[in-house]
């Protein structure tokens, strides 16, 4: 329609409290699913990202299959995590 403007979503604000609290280690993994401290982790998240996008499309054309994707993906996040 003429005239209309889009609506923009307001800037997500963190939550009260959170700003440095430290989580407990996860049971099941080591390092709680904390990053390494060399590690740029906007860059990581966009290259996990452009990981599972060119797996998705190995498993469409039946380069890999659906059990294998999910492991190449965990093992690129165990490579990432505090040991």
């Amino acid at each position: 329609m003429p005239g209309r403007t889009a609506r923009l979503r307001r800037p997500t604000r963190p939550v009260r409290g959170t700003r440095g609290a430290s989580r407990p280690a996860h049971p099941r993994r080591p390092g709680g699913g904390r990053l390494r401290p060399d590690l740029d982790a906007a860059r990581e998240a966009d290259a996990l990202i452009t990981l599972t996008d060119g797996l998705n499309l190995q498993v469409l054309f039946g380069r890999r299959t659906p059990d294998s994707a999910p492991a190449v993906l965990e093992e690129r996040i165990a490579a990432l995590r505090v040991p």
